[in-house]
């Protein structure tokens, strides 16, 4: 079920970005991360999740860090992530413990393998205290590299 439910996640988040780019240039852009709202889907309510923030830092061959912030009764991703495959769909798996790990973002990279802030789509907050974050291919859940908390 889990599988279906990532498959159906992923799918959904790739025609987005498709109809997304479809009027657009085929060059990547940056955006450059604002103070203020974010975007639609980048926050998730924390009302049974983990209601803390913790940093997560890459691990060789990924370069920089994520940051799970959480204000309020909301958390939101920080993606400072480089080094991932080239204008590639990825998936972000949250790890409770060596055993438990489960889907809880995806985002696109740009021409250069970093992570594209604005494409992130937050499905749901960590439940517990993360141990570490998994970065997968959205095809074939490849993992494309680690993260553990700084």
């Amino acid at each position: 079920m889990a599988v279906v439910c990532r498959f159906w996640a992923l799918l959904s988040l790739l025609v987005v970005s498709l109809a997304a780019c479809s009027g657009g240039s085929p060059t990547a852009k940056h955006t450059t991360p604002t103070v203020g709202t974010p975007p639609l889907n980048q926050t998730v309510a924390v009302e049974s999740g983990y209601p803390q923030t913790e940093s997560f830092c890459a691990e060789p061959p990924l370069t920089g860090g994520i940051v799970y912030k959480v204000t309020g009764s909301a958390a939101r991703l920080d993606l400072h992530l480089t080094k991932l495959p080239n204008q590639a769909l990825v998936g972000l798996d949250w790890r409770n413990n060596d055993a438990r790990g489960y889907l809880i973002a995806a985002f696109s990279t740009d021409s250069h393998g970093q992570a594209i802030q604005s494409s992130l789509r937050f499905f749901r907050p960590g439940e517990a205290e993360g141990v570490g974050l998994v970065v997968t291919t959205d095809s074939d859940r490849t993992v494309v590299g680690r993260l553990g908390p700084c």
